[in-house]
């Protein structure tokens, strides 16, 4: 009882399709603090995606749902850069990379490096949002609640509910930057205090 089994019927214009590396998954609406994803399936229903592949795999008719759509679908759609962090800082799959407050991208994967001392998080930008992101862009995790304490009193960050909560990543890209390549790795800031935006000033005093 922890399984459901479909049975269900392929044209046979579509046969070709079905192989060992072919993938299926369900498609319906979900809600959640990040966003909402599936709004076809409001209006159609909720149906079974299908990802074919082009490998020369042997043909197949038993498969295994995955839970969502691919993590490879998703990067396939856009600009894809690596975000190499300490740790994972509240960031999770599907968490958003936001520029000005608005979502541009977001996370489709994440792993350790090989020396396993720092995470690398894999992102996807949106094609129309792609050129925003130059050589000097930087990243920084804005998820959670930050504070800190100086003379004038605690100072309490507190970002968007659904970065809290669901974690989210911000970048700014100043003038002056190239465009990047695919896959081009930049350092995910803790904050936004390290990441060292700002204007530079001098002080004297008596």
């Amino acid at each position: 009882l922890s399984r459901i089994y479909v049975d269900a019927d392929i044209y046979p214009e579509a046969t070709k399709l079905l192989n060992a590396d072919t993938r299926f998954w369900l498609v319906k609406p979900t809600a959640s603090l990040s966003g909402i994803s599936g709004l076809d399936a409001l209006v159609s229903g909720n149906y079974i995606a299908i990802q074919p592949s082009d490998s020369h795999a042997k043909e197949e008719t038993v498969f295994t749902a995955l839970e969502s759509a691919p993590s490879d679908l998703i990067a396939a759609k856009g600009l894809n850069v690596t975000l190499k962090s300490k740790d994972l800082g509240g960031i999770s799959i599907g968490s958003k990379i936001v520029y000005k407050k608005i979502p541009i991208g977001e996370v489709f994967s994440y792993k350790l490096d090989e020396k396993s001392e720092s995470v690398l998080i894999q992102a996807s930008i949106q094609d129309e949002f792609s050129h925003i992101i130059t050589t000097k862009s930087r990243f920084w995790n804005v998820s959670g609640i930050g504070t800190s304490i100086a003379f004038n009193g605690i100072d309490v960050r507190l970002e968007s509910l659904s970065a809290v909560l669901g974690g989210s990543i911000a970048v700014d890209s100043p003038d002056a930057g190239e465009t990047v390549t695919m896959h081009t790795q930049f350092k995910l800031y803790p904050d936004l205090k390290t990441a060292g935006r700002g204007i530079p000033i001098q002080i004297t005093l008596p």
